[in-house]
């Protein structure tokens, strides 16, 4: 009974995993679009007129990193702990879960600055290091799970 128990929790924890690496991987693909569409639609604009805007999501973009890295002490790395001894503990996996849709969230809005600036006339190499920075760490902060729990470690629980 507790192996089924087991088995099932941790079906919970691969579906909700794998949930997470489709939405990564979609918003993967949206940064390259940005990067795509941004190039089309700046294409023979002129100039940035206004630096202070640069330098303004640049420090947005910075306080969002900062943000992720709160957001992952504060939320996923003790709903992972939570999960490592219960694997069944819900409120622990859906935390975990937010925790990294938030962490995606805030990496996506990296690239929107430098999709913002691109529109606004920035050069893609002024923009270049935005989309850089936010692909980086939408594949650094990959979902990870509870390791090295084994089913006799839970037949004994």
């Amino acid at each position: 009974m507790i192996e089924g128990r087991y088995f099932a929790d941790n079906l919970l924890m691969h579906n909700a995993k794998t949930t997470l690496n489709m939405i990564r991987a979609a918003l993967i693909f949206a940064i390259a679009a940005y990067m795509f569409i941004g190039e089309k639609l700046a294409t023979g604009k002129a100039g940035p007129a206004n630096t202070m805007l640069f330098q303004i999501l640049a420090i947005i973009a910075v306080l969002n990193v900062v943000v992720i890295l709160i957001i992952r002490r504060n939320m996923v790395r003790p709903s992972l702990a939570g999960l490592a001894s219960n694997a069944g503990d819900a409120v622990a996996l859906n935390r975990w879960r937010v925790g990294y849709v938030i962490t995606y969230a805030l990496c996506e809005a990296v690239a929107l600055y430098g999709f913002i600036l691109r529109i606004m006339g920035f050069s893609f190499r002024s923009v270049a290091p935005f989309y850089l920075a936010s692909i980086i760490l939408m594949i650094f902060f990959a979902p990870r799970t509870v390791e090295g729990q084994s089913s006799s470690a839970a037949v004994a629980r």
